[in-house]
């Protein structure tokens, strides 16, 4: 393999129909591992470190892998938590809105993200300091609308659509307590948002 020859550290998972030739194998920590040994496969040369495990469910995964230095676990931790890798990158491209690149060099890949990471980071202190509760993806498109106004008008944008908010939760709380005074003193009432948002998809007009 290609990145074995230029020392390209991987963990990835093999084919059922792949040859594995075992050279010496290790004893598993794991009581998940099944097979842990060094092999070559196919028509390389250079040693590999091959695991086989079994999840919850018992399905079995075959693993390739060039880390000797890691225990069994650690390997399929590894493997495990790819997901999440993805999960992160697939968030960076729908918030971050990371889709085309500046630069081809790592560097600059790097560069690019952590500048990214910084302006969604500055976007979330500053909703939080106004006390906005627009989600973190309307808030930045607020932020992009008042990109050339001045900080005040932006803060003040911000109160009024909170106090609009505030009055229409107050106005349906009203027609609810109208329709059952009983609930007027209910502590449950006063805490409970729930009610509230219930009332607001059923609209004034059923109450």
């Amino acid at each position: 393999m290609d990145w074995q020859k230029r020392e390209i550290s991987f963990v990835v998972r093999i084919k059922k129909n792949l040859r594995l030739y075992t050279l010496q194998e290790f004893k598993p920590t794991h009581p998940s591992v099944i097979h842990d040994a060094k092999v070559l496969y196919g028509l390389s040369e250079i040693p590999i470190r091959y695991i086989e495990f079994l999840d919850e469910k018992g399905r079995s995964y075959r693993i390739l892998t060039t880390r000797f230095d890691l225990t069994d676990l650690q390997v399929m931790e590894i493997y495990r938590n790819r997901w999440i890798i993805e999960l992160f990158f697939k968030w960076i491209k729908q918030h971050l809105k990371l889709t085309k690149i500046w630069s081809t060099k790592p560097q600059g890949i790097w560069n690019q993200m952590f500048l990214a990471l910084i302006a969604f980071g500055l976007s979330l202190i500053i909703k939080l300091q106004s006390g906005s509760i627009k989600t973190p993806w309307e808030f930045f498109r607020l932020l992009q609308t008042f990109l050339f106004h001045t900080v005040s008008s932006f803060i003040k944008s911000c109160i009024e659509k909170r106090k609009e908010s505030q009055k229409e939760d107050k106005k349906y709380l009203f027609h609810y307590r109208r329709l059952c005074p009983a609930l007027e003193q209910s502590p449950w009432l006063k805490k409970n948002k729930e009610l509230i948002l219930y009332v607001k998809k059923k609209g004034t007009r059923s109450i």
